[in-house]
Formats: structure tokens, sequence, C-alpha cells
């Protein structure tokens, strides 16, 4: 059985940060990007890209965060939370 080894990449992680019925603002782009990049070089040393998508739903926020930090890998996380950056670090 053939093992693959997680090799990080030298290109730069594609971050995508949207919002889905509300609109987002530069300060929490920036929030979510200064969370995941020290966590994806912790973890994974690189990513090929991390996606944000925020969504407000009745009185909460909906963070979900996917991360694909190398091929056929995918790590995922949901939060909620009244606050939107709030949501994101749940």
């Amino acid at each position: 059985m053939a093992r693959h080894r997680f090799t990080p990449s030298d290109q730069p992680m594609q971050l995508s940060v949207s919002g889905k019925y509300i609109d987002m603002g530069d300060a929490l782009r920036g929030h979510v990007t200064a969370s995941i990049a020290p966590m994806v070089d912790r973890y994974f040393g690189s990513a090929i890209e991390a996606k944000g998508l925020f969504a407000r739903e009745r009185h909460l926020f909906c963070a979900d965060i996917a991360v694909h930090p190398a091929r056929g890998m995918m790590v995922q996380s949901k939060g909620e939370a009244p606050d939107a950056y709030a949501a994101s670090a749940a």
C-alpha cells in the first residue's frame, strides 16, 4: 500500500471570504485572514485554498470555513454566534 506524504507548497494560499445576505466589511475579511493563516501554518505548513462563507440566520451569524490543505484533503468548520467575529472563532 502506497503512503501519501503531505508536502507543503511554496504557493501562497488562495483565500476568499464572502457573505450570503450580508455585506462583508474589510475588517471582518482581515479578521478571518489573520485567524486562518496562523492555524494553517501551524498544522499544515501551507494550504492550496481557504474559503469562508458568512450568513445571517434568524438572530445568529453562521460561519462556514473550509481549508483545502492538500490534494484529497478538506478541513471544514462551522460556527454560530450572535456576532460574526465570534462565529468565525467558534
